[in-house]
């Protein structure tokens, strides 16, 4: 069941966000989301009181995925993308430029561009379900897949 809640003003991101569960997992506990993928809700002490890893079963062990997303605006905002891989050694970051009504958060489309170690691929304007398709892909090369 999808639930999505309207809001106005200054809201909390439980309000905007669609889940494609009726509830998230309780703190420190896992909800797997398809074949092989669970979702890890993890506690943390401060005002982002949780973080959402995703664990990806490949053979006997399990791969953590926290998706490093870099939701800014505009040609600086895809420069401070390139900073944040840089500067925080992750392994893909996920820039879109939420300054555009076109795509996001109001929109069932997004335009992505990933950036990896490897370099940048752009993921033009499609809906959001098949740029999940495109990060899922990526991080698949990332773990050495086809």
């Amino acid at each position: 069941m999808r639930r999505r809640i309207l809001a106005h003003g200054t809201v909390n991101p439980e309000q905007v966000l669609d889940y494609p569960h009726a509830a998230p997992p309780p703190p420190g506990a896992t909800v797997e989301v398809a074949p092989g993928v669970h979702w890890l809700r993890m506690p943390l002490p401060f005002a982002l009181n949780h973080i959402n890893l995703w664990l990806l079963e490949d053979g006997d062990r399990l791969v953590i995925v926290d998706c490093g997303f870099a939701a800014d605006a505009g040609e600086r905002g895809l420069e401070r993308a390139r900073a944040k891989l840089a500067n925080k050694r992750g392994n893909l970051f996920v820039y879109n430029d939420v300054s555009r009504s076109d795509i996001g958060f109001e929109s069932d489309d997004n335009e992505l561009v990933l950036l990896t170690a490897a370099g940048e691929r752009v993921i033009g304007r499609r809906s959001k379900e098949e740029c999940a398709v495109a990060i899922l892909d990526e991080v698949e090369t990332l773990l050495g897949g086809d």
